[in-house]
């Protein structure tokens, strides 16, 4: 076996887990803090400006957590691939969980990459801000 490859193949994979993992903590992290958030945007006690504050704080966590999102799945992709081109030349095939075609994949919502839900999650989080805001009766 080629020691070159062998060790290459073993730092993309490292790699591309470690990407792996963290695409899925900022999501989760977000979403506590839109739970606390949503609290005090629907308390009426807090002052208007404040509510106001706290939304546009909200708003731009989720749109820092779904860029951070792509990225690191844009990275993960490209490890993904790192180690497939490794894996070949040691002759252990493709390594990667085989993906259906477009076509088919949007036909199936199992088949979904998990990041679509958690950016749908993230537009809903957005608007549940923004209604909570507007509807709630904050003091002056």
């Amino acid at each position: 076996m080629d020691m070159g490859h062998e060790r290459s193949l073993e730092v993309q994979e490292g790699r591309r887990l470690a990407h792996q993992n963290a695409m899925w903590q900022a999501p989760t992290l977000t979403l506590v803090a839109q739970a606390f958030l949503l609290t005090v945007l629907t308390d009426e006690r807090v002052p208007q400006t404040v509510a106001l504050f706290v939304a546009i704080a909200g708003g731009a966590a989720l749109l820092v957590a779904g860029f951070a999102l792509g990225q690191l799945h844009n990275r993960e992709r490209w490890q993904s691939e790192a180690v497939r081109e490794h894996a070949n030349a040691l002759g252990l095939g493709d390594l990667n969980r085989p993906k259906p075609k477009m076509s088919k994949r949007w036909a199936r919502p199992k088949e979904w990459p998990g990041w679509v839900f958690w950016e749908a999650t993230f537009v809903l989080f957005l608007v549940a801000d923004i209604v909570a805001l507007v509807l709630t009766n904050h003091r002056a």
